[in-house]
């Protein structure tokens, strides 16, 4: 199992154009996730199905961080709360800001308006924000 997932890794990175990940260390960490399995068990001996499921865990463990590193900037937050920082620095005193204002703004710094859009959404789900019908204007919810 080792070897193989050394070879996948190998093949990975070098489509990638990096290097490989798969360490001794990383090994030793299998092993161990292996133990505490077997372990849950009540067994004292780990069988395939313990490897087998410990390498999964540490491929979703590494894929999760691969996920977040695509979905995160340079400061290591995601978009929409990138987007909501926007938002909260351009509103105005009045509290209500025109959606034809930050549209530009955040368009200007990489994002999408699909981004934009799923910040509203989540934020006014979240009752933290409101969008009047026309989405025209956001203003913060009062509370």
């Amino acid at each position: 199992e080792y070897v193989s997932m050394r070879q996948e890794d190998a093949s990975d990175a070098k489509a990638a154009g990096a290097q490989a990940l798969v360490t001794a260390r990383q090994l030793l960490s299998v092993l161990r996730m292996a133990q505490a399995l077997a372990r849950l068990r009540f067994d004292e001996e780990i069988s395939h199905s313990d490897v087998t499921e410990a390498i999964r865990l540490m491929k979703a463990s590494k894929a999760s961080l691969e996920d977040d590193e695509n979905n995160s900037g340079a400061n290591g937050t995601d978009i929409v709360t990138r987007i909501y920082g926007i938002i909260r620095d351009l509103m105005p005193e009045s509290g209500v800001l025109k959606y034809s204002e930050l549209e530009p703004v955040c368009l200007a710094k990489g994002f999408t308006t699909n981004h934009l859009e799923r910040c509203l959404d989540e934020y006014e789900q979240l009752n933290v924000l409101q969008v009047n019908a026309a989405r025209t204007k956001i203003t913060f919810v009062e509370t």
